[in-house]
């Protein structure tokens, strides 16, 4: 099976373009969470370097799989360090609990009403 880069968080902020959070399953040169940023100005670059899990830069110091193309994409990068991008397993959905059902009672002509009945008035009427 490839090494793969799990995304983590999309569009991080404080970088030279658009930034993704990945964690890797087998770390590259000892680090398991990379930024890949796309540098949009000047030539093009997919850039990695090393991150925390809180998606903050480690160090600017690009890593293995950083290149300059007319094309370029946080894939591609991740790619070329060796690594397939996978998406996190979506977390189960849990059903919703019911609304509670107010039982049908019935009226003095016999027809059902939902809901609680009003209190019988006293002293008779």
């Amino acid at each position: 099976m490839p090494n793969t880069a799990t995304l983590l968080a999309e569009n991080l902020g404080g970088f030279a373009g658009p930034a993704n959070l990945y964690q890797l399953d087998v770390p590259l040169m000892g680090f398991d969470h990379v930024i890949a940023w796309i540098q949009t100005f000047g030539t093009p670059e997919a850039v990695l370097v090393a991150a925390f899990p809180s998606g903050a830069a480690r160090s600017m110091t690009r890593l293995p799989g950083s290149y300059v193309g007319t094309e370029v994409s946080h894939a591609g990068a991740l790619f070329l360090a060796g690594y397939t991008v996978v998406l996190p397993e979506p977390e189960p959905e849990t059903p919703a609990d019911p609304e509670p059902v107010s039982p049908a009672v019935e009226t003095d002509s016999g027809e059902p009403v939902e809901g609680d009945p009003a209190p019988a008035p006293e002293g008779g009427a």
